[in-house]
């Protein structure tokens, strides 16, 4: 029988949610269906952590992506790296947009257990769907261990 670790267990687990829930897009995939390329530059800019690994990566230009590991969301949009630990997501809402279709939702806000609102954007379609699943799953779990609502 071979062992898992914590954070394998929870890869696997967040895996299934973003293939279930929504699924690969032009630039927003499961993390092992992204380029070579692609992974080492997400690798490279998001400074991945012992014992972290990584799940979704969406690149959709150089300036602008984001990774979800099993500890972080890491993003860069407007020119700055932002970080939050997932211990810290609390519920995920659906950003602005400007159409009543969920389907032309191009963004996320996560507020986090401080009640702080960040917004990440994400890919139309199926990828939104599954990267909003998966942050709502960690919101999930933090809410069981804390007990807030």
């Amino acid at each position: 029988m071979m062992f898992m670790t914590d954070a394998e267990m929870t890869r696997r687990v967040l895996s299934a949610i973003f293939r279930t829930r929504g699924g690969d897009g032009r630039f927003t995939r499961l993390f092992e269906n992204l380029d070579q390329s692609q992974r080492d530059l997400l690798r490279a800019v998001a400074s991945i952590r012992d014992g972290e690994l990584p799940v979704i990566g969406s690149i959709d230009t150089p300036e602008q992506w984001l990774l979800i590991t099993t500890q972080r969301v890491i993003w860069q949009s407007d020119g700055l790296i932002r970080e939050l630990p997932a211990t810290q997501i609390r519920h995920v809402n659906p950003g602005v947009f400007s159409s009543r279709w969920k389907t032309q939702m191009q963004t996320l806000q996560i507020e986090t257990t401080s009640h702080k609102t960040h917004t990440i954007s994400a890919e139309l379609g199926a990828p939104l769907f599954g990267v909003w699943n998966v942050l709502l799953n960690f919101g999930a779990r933090n809410r069981a261990k804390g007990g807030t609502s």
